[in-house]
């Protein structure tokens, strides 16, 4: 089995980025969102509600209107964007918030998951999305020559 983020949370974190990049320069249509990364635009409609439930992005309506985020992407860290879309970060059903099993008290993995769970999560707090699009400006600048 493979640890692994789900789709919604990848192809949220590049609309996110998406909308990013456009900081306030007003709304960012999905329709233009999903043709640049190549996502249905029904599958990024599913992923805005939970974006905009969550106080992450609001939309305008009309033909100028749009997608953009509600905070400065210098305060929204991955842990939390990763929390919104993937739930609680957690390796194991027993090292989640409310995680007991009825094998606790002798478990001598539980503090290994634990550990692990809390090295995930600190280094998703370390990087906001404004770090991401500062090494994807990195990247679309770079020049390969063959």
């Amino acid at each position: 089995m493979k640890m692994k983020l789900s789709t919604r949370t990848r192809y949220g974190l590049r609309m996110l980025i998406a909308l990013a990049k456009k900081f306030n320069q007003g709304p960012y249509q999905i329709s233009e969102i999903s043709r640049l990364e190549e996502i249905s635009e029904k599958y990024l409609g599913q992923i805005s509600i939970i974006l905009r439930n969550n106080g992450i992005i609001e939309s305008t309506r009309g033909s100028q209107g749009g997608f953009y985020l509600t905070k400065d992407p210098a305060l929204l860290n991955l842990k939390d964007i990763v929390e919104i879309l993937e739930g609680d970060i957690s390796l194991v059903s027993c090292s989640d918030i409310n995680g007991e099993c009825n094998r606790t008290s002798q478990c001598v993995t539980k503090d290994i998951w634990e550990e692990v769970n809390n090295a995930i999560k600190s280094t998703l707090s370390k990087y906001t999305l404004q770090d991401i699009v500062d090494l994807s400006n990195t990247k679309d600048g770079e020049m390969f020559y063959i």
